[in-house]
């Protein structure tokens, strides 16, 4: 079926001609003829499967142009979403002489204000900011006949869920509701009966981003030589555009400046920013001005970039179903792309989690620098080590083996391991009193009998415990010899 078979105004097909849109996505071709009987719908589909355009066509085919209020409100978690559907359905809607307004924080508020007052059939924005306007009289949803609730799993998981309802509550009850969620805990469930006239439901697979078509492995690191592993990847693969995730704003600061310095062209986006400079960073990224975004999962979720080859997780997400919205960046369009994860030994259970909790099997990969055994032991389990397999771990040609240190991965060799109890002198009760290392003889300890006054250890200039030619003393350094105590200090 073709967009012209869904009975749409030469207006709306005309800006869906200009943008390239040949064939509805599954989603835009259940959805638009459902919402055009005016239900209520819950659809369940990720970034990427073209459900902006669905529920976008549908709201500029049902507003009433004659009237300057708002008849639609879209609902975004981030900024940058916020940003990104404006422009979309900006582009839908300029044959219809429509004004869409973007009202988020981090922007000068009086200068929304200013826009909302001079006309906005339809409102994009984040909650906080929408309640900041209702607040202040400056947007009022009376007249409101579509609202959307877009990446609505999103809004609860960064704590907007309280705001959304105090918005709805502004609204007419016989608006339309529209609900696009990613998941769909229960709480979204309990908003969707509570504020929702019976909704019906889609789910739609994300045909857009074939799994298929995305190539996914893992590189097992050592953390300390994680970023090296990085830049080889880098050099070796000369990737087009990346999309590059860790954990944290600082980490995301770090890594890009880290880059930089290596002579790579990446910028950073994360909450910390001011909507000018994520604008900035975005627009960089679009136009291959930089062809790295370092990203925390928050500040790139909705980000929706046609051309990234490369999906590199720096960091595991700390929930594994992110993982799915992650990889769902590249191969689109039809295009094949690759997701690589860095992992280090002690992350492999979480490594496992995302696999199972996502039904994918990921390959593991070797890059220059990485750890290349087949095996490594972490808390006395072997998890890179094939079944039945004995003896010296696997290398490639040329290499010999390095065997973990006694405590596991990680750990001060003779230690014990983590939850060990310690072996005598580490972290052992001294016997000479509360605090005092072991055979020290500091102050207020008595010497062995027949022994001089001289501490058995310790700062320098003392002598050690034994007395027996050529052993190693105890610890310090700086010990005099067994020939120097016999004779005695030189004067």
């Amino acid at each position: 079926m073709t967009f012209e078979q869904l009975a749409l105004r030469p207006e709306t097909l005309r800006a869906i001609k200009e943008l390239g849109y040949t064939v509805p996505t599954p989603i835009q071709l259940e959805a638009i003829p459902l919402l055009a009987q005016g239900v209520d719908l819950i659809g369940q589909a990720e970034t990427g499967s073209g459900k902006t355009a669905a529920f976008g066509i549908h709201i500029i085919e049902v507003i009433d142009k004659g009237k300057r209020k708002p008849q639609s409100l879209i609902l975004t978690p981030t900024r940058e979403l916020a940003v990104q559907v404006s422009v979309e359905l900006r582009k839908l809607a300029k044959y219809h002489n429509l004004s869409v307004v973007t009202v988020y924080g981090g922007a000068s508020l009086n200068v929304q204000a200013d826009e909302l007052a001079r006309g906005a059939p339809i409102v994009v924005g984040t909650p906080g900011r929408v309640l900041d306007m209702i607040r202040r009289g400056a947007l009022h949803l009376d007249e409101v006949k579509v609202m959307v609730l877009d990446e609505a799993d999103r809004m609860l998981d960064m704590g907007f869920i309280d705001d959304v309802k105090m918005i709805l509550s502004h609204t007419p009850k016989g608006r339309q509701t529209l609900l696009f969620s990613a998941t769909m805990p229960d709480e979204i469930r309990n908003l969707a009966n509570r504020h929702m006239n019976h909704p019906e439901s889609l789910t739609v697979s994300t045909d857009a981003v074939p799994i298929d078509k995305i190539t996914q492995t893992f590189v097992l690191v050592d953390m300390r030589n994680k970023f090296d592993v990085l830049i080889n990847l880098l050099q070796i693969r000369k990737p087009q555009l990346v999309l590059l995730f860790v954990r944290t704003k600082v980490n995301a600061d770090k890594l890009s400046r880290g880059l930089n310095r290596k002579g790579f062209h990446s910028i950073a986006i994360h909450g910390n920013l001011s909507q000018n400079q994520r604008d900035r960073a975005m627009h960089a990224f679009r136009q291959k001005h930089v062809n790295i975004l370092v990203a925390t999962d928050i500040a790139a979720r909705g980000i929706d970039v046609l051309g990234i080859t490369h999906v590199i997780n720096y960091d595991l997400p700390d929930d594994p179903m992110v993982y799915s919205h992650r990889v769902g960046r590249t191969a689109r369009a039809g295009a094949s792309g690759q997701a690589i994860t860095l992992v280090t030994p002690n992350q492999y259970q979480e490594l496992m989690a995302v696999q199972d909790i996502n039904d994918l099997h990921i390959e593991r990969e070797f890059i220059e620098g990485c750890i290349t055994t087949k095996w490594m032991t972490d808390r006395k389990e072997l998890i890179f080590r094939p079944e039945g397999f004995k003896g010296e771990p696997i290398l490639p040609e040329g290499q010999t083996p390095r065997r973990p240190r006694s405590g596991g991965f990680g750990q001060r060799p003779h230690s014990g391991g983590y939850g060990q109890r310690p072996r005598e002198g580490y972290g052992h009760r001294p016997q000479g009193g509360q605090g005092q290392r072991p055979h020290s003889g500091g102050y207020g300890h008595r010497p062995h009998e027949g022994q001089s006054h001289t501490p058995h250890s310790g700062s320098q200039g003392h002598s050690s415990h034994t007395g027996d030619q050529g052993q190693r003393p105890h610890s310090g350094s700086g010990h005099l010899s067994s020939q120097h105590r016999r004779d005695g200090p030189k004067r």
